[in-house]
């Protein structure tokens, strides 16, 4: 009797957990069953689609299959698509598809149109490598660091700069020291961008070696600001004496950097700034305040307190609004 009433009450358990495997497969099975018919349907649409591409029909039709093959393509529709990107009509449309068909052979055939293309057909086709960042392709576009077409020589750069490994980093810094004009702000624009990819992956000191070259050697205040962005960032224990360095010295883009970095990370360096508050103006006074208190840092609560007595209204108007977002009730 003990045994059937326990047979009994484990039943409903059973039947429970019996429903739940149910349901488990049930959702594990009825996607691939919607799915399969899916693929299938796409595979013979990719089929058709590519015998559109090697047909005669007129680049309409086939800028509309290319189109299509942006979202359906497959491996199988590189070979197809490769042989247009030499074609005027229709090299934007193929290389556009190839763009977003992350597999090798996509990139292979972006590289290998290199070499049969000049112009705008061959920035068009460095853009869509950039678009990949194709590391496949970081030495062939060195090369054409150097190329006579200075399109040809910036779209490089620019696409070295999205790749921004090792390679295009090199590559970048050796092409800017002997190039001008627009070539040369290509190549350093993508070389910040490489330095700062580099410093990303915890490559600081050859961060700092690029950043520290673009300061000292660029006379576009653009470039130097966002150099000196860089410069604090990639000197561990010496950022916080570039950031004093730079709110003690003259306007420019060093000071403009500083102030714009303490919007983002203090570094500690409340300390410092109250010791060197005689040497810095109202002026910059007054947006260390501001931006340490937009960046809801607590820490600007005693630098406030220092400024309360400052003769410049600016100053003690700033150091009022950070008492009053910050302060606790001694404030």
């Amino acid at each position: 009797m003990k045994n059937k009433q326990e047979r009994a009450s484990l039943n409903p358990r059973i039947l429970t957990f019996l429903g739940s495997v149910f349901l488990i497969v049930l959702c594990l099975f009825v996607p691939l069953a919607h799915s399969a018919p899916v693929n299938s349907a796409n595979a013979d649409e990719e089929k058709e689609l590519i015998a559109v591409l090697r047909s005669d029909v007129g680049p309409r039709k086939k800028d509309e299959a290319c189109a299509r093959l942006k979202r359906i393509g497959k491996e199988r529709s590189i070979p197809a698509l490769a042989a247009l990107l030499t074609d005027e009509k229709l090299s934007h449309s193929a290389r556009y598809a190839l763009e977003s068909m992350q597999t090798p052979a996509g990139g292979k055939a972006l590289v290998s149109a290199l070499r049969h293309t000049s112009g705008s057909l061959e920035v068009g086709i460095i853009d869509s490598i950039g678009v990949r960042a194709e590391k496949s392709a970081d030495s062939t576009l060195v090369k054409c660091l150097n190329d006579s077409d200075p399109a040809v020589a910036s779209a490089a750069a620019a696409a070295l700069g999205k790749i921004g490994d090792e390679t295009a980093f090199k590559g970048l810094l050796a092409a800017m020291r002997n190039s001008d004009g627009e070539t040369h702000s290509a190549q350093v624009r993508a070389c910040l961008a490489c330095a700062q990819a580099q410093l990303l992956i915890g490559r600081a000191e050859q961060a700092r070696a690029a950043f520290d070259l673009i300061y000292r050697t660029e006379p576009g205040p653009g470039m130097k600001l966002a150099a000196y962005r860089g410069l604090i960032y990639s000197s561990g224990r010496q950022s916080r004496n570039l950031i004093v360095k730079a709110l003690t010295g003259d306007p420019g883009p060093a000071q403009t950097a500083a102030l714009q970095v303490l919007h983002e990370h203090d570094f500690g360096i409340v300390p410092d700034l109250l010791m060197v508050m005689t040497d810095l103006s109202p002026s910059v006074l007054r947006a260390i305040l501001d931006g340490l208190t937009e960046a809801e840092n607590p820490a600007s609560v005693e630098l406030a307190r220092a400024c309360m007595p400052s003769e410049s209204v600016d100053v003690r108007v700033a150091a009022i609004r950070c008492l009053g977002a910050l302060g606790d009730i001694a404030a």
